[in-house]
Parts: C-alpha cells; structure tokens; sequence
C-alpha cells in the first residue's frame, strides 16, 4: 500500500518548510543552571563575637546587560560572545548571585545577619555592600574570569570605607556548562572571601 500521506507531503508542502517541521520534532531540551554557595567545611570562618552583632545588607546586584538574561552567555571568540538557547539559568543571575554573596558572608563571618536587596529597615544595616559585575566570561575548555566593582558603606550609605576592584580566575575543566557552572561559583566564594576579610577589619 501506498504512503499517500508521505507522498502529499513532500509533493505539496516545500522542502525548506518540512525542514523546520522535522528539526522542531527533535529540538533538544533545555538544561537549568544555579551558581552555588560555598561547602560549609571549606568556609575556614574569620568572623569575630563582634561580627555577630552586625547586619550586612547586599544592595542590588549590577551587571552587564549582555549577561542580563535567561540564557547563559560565553565567549566565542576574543570580541564575539554566544548565547545557548538550550543552557540557562534557573532564575534571575543577579538574585542569585546576591543570594550566593549573602550565604557565603554568612558563614565566612559565621552570623545569620547577612541580608540580600530588599533588606529590613536601613536604620538597622551596619555595613551595606555594592557589587557591580564588570566581566563574568566563560572560554570554553580553558577559564572563567569574574571582575568586579564593590564598595563597602556604612551610616546608611552615607560613609565609604572601602572600594575595590577584584579579579579572579577559576579553570573550567572541560567545555560542560555544569563544569563551568561550578568554576563560576567558585569565583564567587574566593570574592566572597575577599569582602569578608575586608569586613573583618572594620571591627
């Protein structure tokens, strides 16, 4: 028996159009991805009895427009970035990066007293922190490179003690966006541990 169906496809429809038709069939999934917190055996807390009594606010996250959408953005060459329609993140970058910064101080200076945007009341902060992402570049195979801008105020804004500029490089391992999920998140815990020391000193 004949494929009468078969045939008026391809007789009736263009080639270009069956094309799509059959490519949209067999479009993979998308994967979701989260940056982490650090591993709480490896925090090697510096807080003091003192630090406990402080409440950090984390003001809202900047970063790039490039890197301010759903789906994760590496470089294709030295000028030219990609966007994976099929690799994303789970959620907004910037909520969970403060989210990240806020777990990884709370336990680098051992308090529960770390807030991320919006925090409660601001006569309540002691110290607010800034951070502005200048790069968050992923090479494929090779590297991840996190820079940032971040300043440390106190008197509700009104007094700087501290600004800074960081630069951290972590190895991807391998071209798996899991692979460099995770070398992201960890440039995040070695900034993380850079402001905690900063803050640490304030006291």
């Amino acid at each position: 028996m004949k494929n009468y169906a078969g045939s008026f496809l391809t007789r009736f429809i263009p080639m270009g159009v069956l094309s799509v038709i059959m490519g949209c069939a067999s479009t993979p999934p998308s994967s979701f991805y989260t940056l982490n917190p650090m591993e709480k055996q490896g925090a090697q807390q510096t807080g003091s009895d003192a630090m406990q009594q402080v409440t950090i606010g984390i003001g809202s996250i900047k970063i790039p427009d490039y890197l301010d959408r759903s789906q994760i953005v590496i470089r294709s060459s030295h000028s030219g970035l990609k966007v994976d329609e099929f690799n994303r993140w789970a959620g907004s970058l910037k909520e969970n990066i403060s989210s990240v910064l806020a777990e990884n101080l709370s336990l680098l200076l051992s308090t529960d007293r770390v807030f991320a945007h919006p925090w409660m009341p601001d006569d309540a902060v002691t110290y607010w922190l800034h951070v502005e992402i200048i790069r968050l570049d992923v090479v494929p195979g090779d590297a991840v490179t996190l820079k940032s801008h971040w300043t440390i105020f106190g008197d509700r804004g009104k007094k700087e003690y501290i600004t800074r500029t960081s630069e951290f490089t972590e190895k991807a391992g391998d071209n798996s966006y899991e692979m460099i999920v995770a070398a992201m998140s960890r440039t995040f815990e070695k900034l993380s541990r850079e402001i905690a020391l900063e803050m640490e000193k304030l006291k």
